[in-house]
């Protein structure tokens, strides 16, 4: 047997901490590039803040409320645009909810995201989210931060029509000011087709 030697590694140093470090293209280690680069820059980590027993918006610009809307009745979640849709407590579909609520995810790719524990009658959802970006050339950042959403409760459109009784979902009114009854009939053909 014969020995080969593995390849050197050449190392320098940090440009701000002087911590010996494989070269790249920014030549600061991780942790100074984390100090000076900040990745979650645009996502809201937490916009309401609670103020004896009041929650009230933060007044900084970047934090944005993340609300999940919550219908107590048919306990179902508000899924962005208009869809409400089932969703168990720390299930995928409330997670993939949660996400769709967020602003500037899309600058960064999410690499992993999981539910963290909150007591089950808490109105408070916490997600871990673990993000990656390439700050410079051939250098990725990953970052793990906490997000906490709001469970806000709301009244989807279906249990609203059912809580109000003698409701109607349209209503078409048709005036005509000519000698023959043609139009009305065109417009009862379908009616009673369809059995409106």
């Amino acid at each position: 047997m014969e020995f080969v030697p593995a390849p050197a590694v050449h190392r320098v140093l940090c440009a701000d901490c002087g911590t010996p470090i494989v070269p790249n293209s920014a030549n600061l280690c991780v942790a100074c590039l984390r100090n000076t680069v900040d990745i979650t820059e645009g996502i809201p980590k937490q916009g309401l803040y609670r103020k004896s027993g009041i929650y009230e918006m933060d007044t900084h610009p970047h934090s944005h409320p993340a609300l999940v809307a919550y219908c107590r009745n048919c306990e179902r979640f508000l899924s962005p645009p208009a869809a409400w849709t089932i969703a168990r407590p720390e299930s995928p579909e409330l997670l993939s909810i949660c996400l769709k609520k967020l602003k500037g995810l899309n600058k960064v790719r999410l690499a992993d995201a999981q539910f963290t524990w909150t007591d089950p009658h808490s109105k408070w959802l916490r997600v871990a989210i673990t993000i990656q970006k390439e700050v410079l050339v051939n250098t990725i950042l990953e970052q793990t931060f906490e997000i906490e959403f709001l469970v806000q409760y709301d009244q989807c459109p279906d249990c609203a029509r059912l809580a109000v009784k003698n409701t109607r979902k349209t209503l078409v009114q048709v005036r005509l000011k000519i000698s023959h009854k043609r139009t009305f009939f065109y417009l009862e053909e379908p009616i009673f087709k369809h059995n409106s």
